[in-house]
């Protein structure tokens, strides 16, 4: 009977799937994009699932069995589609290793902090005696355990801080990244200190059937969320780069308010130089001067190029430390001139409101997504351990948390933005007051309005300058 009702309740949700992919199939046919495919492991259910054509894209499928062979076919066939599906973070990396030019869309279907618990529960129910701490992860090291880590929630930073690690590595890095990954994953196994080793790694898999293990291995794979999910954002990404072509973008270089005549027109020469040096932006830039700075007119793809796909901006450096010309810079996409000259003069309103140079730019775009570029040189990412994308903030998250905590969403929109730059989801009042520039009664207030609408947790204490006591730390989430 358990059986029946079982297989109930998963033919039933096939079913809902299924429908929901029909909805979505109509609502996608207006045109057709090409993608290809490029799977490691588990083609067959993929394709089965996918279909040839899915969410308005055409859809083949190729069966690369390494790295080496996955770069070799990617290679050989990206002029021929608009977007790339792999599996894994891994396949995902090479393919940016070598679209150097980002000349094509890619996307990657991965198992989420979900399928790891899901398989947890799944052992727990099988086998209500377990012992949690003779389970392994993973992305486990010997100083974790697993009781531990669902206990202080740590599994999500530990697949981001992997992740981050992964996308700052080269071709042979990431070659040497996953071997290594698997040798560590295989000497756990046979140590026999573990009864169940849970593993997202194919590589892994493979080898263990030639091996004799009393550890139970299991494969913590993706199901059809995470398959529909990496094809949707694949298609919007094509979308977007489809759209980019006919949308506006402007660069506002704006001077301080009592610069002088002399630094604006050492401004035009500096902008002329340096557009005019590269080639592919001559024809693509216009220049608008006016009395308290320069405007530059471009197109949405363009300005993808000059920001490194909107991470980092290469013209801060350019004018602030080799020009030594103090300039604020705000970058606005819209759908018409206008739009995106309101959208780069808003990105500039938010440099205002901030009490200290922070040295970050702003850039709004048409669907209200807020994107915080740094100015540090690559280098000096990797040095400090930087990721290179930052997550867009939108307004419409800044608007909701405001509303629902009674607080003015410049405050918000500050303290998110303070808190992406710093890498870190948690921080106390003294933080505050030092970062945002706030009294202590308005960090205070601002950490426990937040606390009472859900966006804030205190999560442990530490102890402040002084010698009075010990200050909450609050942990943040705005999702």
């Amino acid at each position: 009977m358990k059986n029946r009702k079982s297989f109930c309740r998963e033919a039933g949700r096939f079913r809902l799937l299924r429908c929901i992919k029909r909805e979505e199939q109509m609502a996608y046919n207006t045109r057709v994009y090409r993608v290809a495919a490029l799977l490691r492991v588990r083609q067959k259910e993929i394709k089965e699932f996918i279909g040839s054509e899915y969410l308005g894209c055409k859809v083949d499928f190729y069966n690369v069995g390494s790295l080496q062979e996955l770069k070799r076919v990617f290679l050989d066939i990206r002029d021929s589609y608009d977007g790339i599906l792999t599996n894994g973070v891994f396949s995902d990396r090479f393919i940016a290793c070598n679209n150097t030019d980002n000349a094509v869309a890619h996307r990657y279907i991965s198992a989420t902090e979900k399928n790891y618990f899901r398989r947890i529960l799944l052992l727990t129910m099988e086998y209500p005696g377990l012992d949690l701490s003779r389970v392994r992860l993973d992305l486990m090291t010997t100083e974790h355990d697993l009781p531990r880590m669902i206990q202080e929630d740590i599994l999500r930073k530990k697949m981001n801080e992997e992740h981050a690690e992964v996308y700052r590595l080269n071709e042979a890095g990431v070659i040497s990244f996953e071997q290594n990954m698997a040798s560590r994953q295989i000497r756990a196994m046979q140590s026999g200190e573990y009864d169940v080793f849970l593993t997202r790694s194919a590589v892994v898999m493979d080898q263990k059937e030639k091996l004799e293990l009393k550890t139970k291995v299991i494969h913590v794979d993706y199901d059809e969320d995470e398959i529909y999910s990496a094809m949707k954002s694949l298609r919007q990404e094509i979308e977007k780069r489809d759209l980019q072509k006919s949308q506006v973008a402007c660069i506002r270089f704006q001077l301080p308010e009592d610069s002088q005549p002399e630094q604006l027109q050492k401004l035009d020469h500096c902008i002329q130089e340096l557009v005019h040096s590269q080639r592919k932006l001559s024809m693509m830039v216009q220049l608008i001067p006016d009395e308290n700075g320069i405007e530059a007119i471009t197109d949405a793809g363009t300005l993808d190029m000059i920001t490194n796909e909107r991470t980092y901006c290469e013209f801060w450096n350019y004018l602030n430390k080799e020009k030594k010309i103090p300039v604020g810079l705000g970058f606005g996409i819209g759908n018409t001139v206008k739009e995106a000259i309101d959208h780069a003069a808003q990105a500039v309103d938010f440099l205002k409101m901030e009490g200290k140079n922070r040295k970050v730019v702003y850039l709004f775009d048409s669907d209200g997504e807020i994107f915080t570029m740094s100015t540090m040189e690559r280098e000096e990412r990797d040095t400090r351990n930087i990721p290179v994308v930052q997550p867009a903030i939108m307004t419409a998250t800044v608007n909701r948390i405001a509303g629902s905590a009674h607080l003015s969403s410049r405050n918000v929109f500050r303290l998110m933005t303070a808190l992406q730059q710093a890498h870190c989801s948690e921080a106390t009042a003294e933080w505050l007051c030092q970062e945002l520039e706030l009294s202590p009664r308005m960090s205070n207030k601002m950490l426990s309005n937040l606390e009472k609408a859900g966006y804030a947790s205190i999560s442990g204490k530490t102890q402040g300058i002084g010698k009075g006591r010990p200050c909450n730390i609050y942990r943040f989430d705005f999702q």
